[in-house]
């Protein structure tokens, strides 16, 4: 009589197990939360840099990959990553004021990833704090912050 030594045994229910298992869903990392919105060129800074202390983030990076297109990248309190985007005519100017005057003002479309698996609820208020601001200050050099 031949006897199968324990060890393959064991690995061999082990192998099968794996192999019955279905596998996981991945995580994936929900859309950004996006408004649209309108407002100055030049207010963007400004206005990214007083929603990020009320949300408790900080500025950490700019870039203007398009003339159509800034991107803010910020950190929370939390250490988590938030990449923040403005997307409309003139919105990747480096400086508005050499821009063509159609492109100094009007609309934008603002987006906000936060974590790396999205937040919604905190995306949609970063974004409202933003568009909200940036509508409140358009045309004038400047207003009461008030949140």
């Amino acid at each position: 009589m031949s006897c199968v030594p324990l060890w393959a045994a064991v690995a061999a229910f082990g192998l099968i197990g794996c192999q019955a298992r279905p596998a996981e869903p991945a995580h994936t990392a929900a859309p950004p939360t996006s408004r649209a919105g309108t407002g100055d060129r030049d207010d963007l800074f400004g206005v990214v840099f007083a929603a990020a202390v009320n949300n408790e983030m900080a500025i950490t990076d700019i870039a203007y990959p398009e003339p159509d297109r800034r991107v803010y990248l910020l950190k929370t309190v939390r250490d988590e990553p938030v990449t923040l985007t403005f997307t409309g005519p003139g919105a990747g100017a480096v400086d508005p004021f050499r821009s063509p005057p159609d492109e100094r003002t009007g609309a934008l479309d603002v987006s906000a990833s936060i974590g790396r698996f999205g937040s919604p609820a905190r995306e949609a208020a970063f974004v409202r704090d933003i568009t909200d601001r940036l509508a409140q200050i358009e045309g004038d050099e400047a207003a009461p912050l008030r949140w």
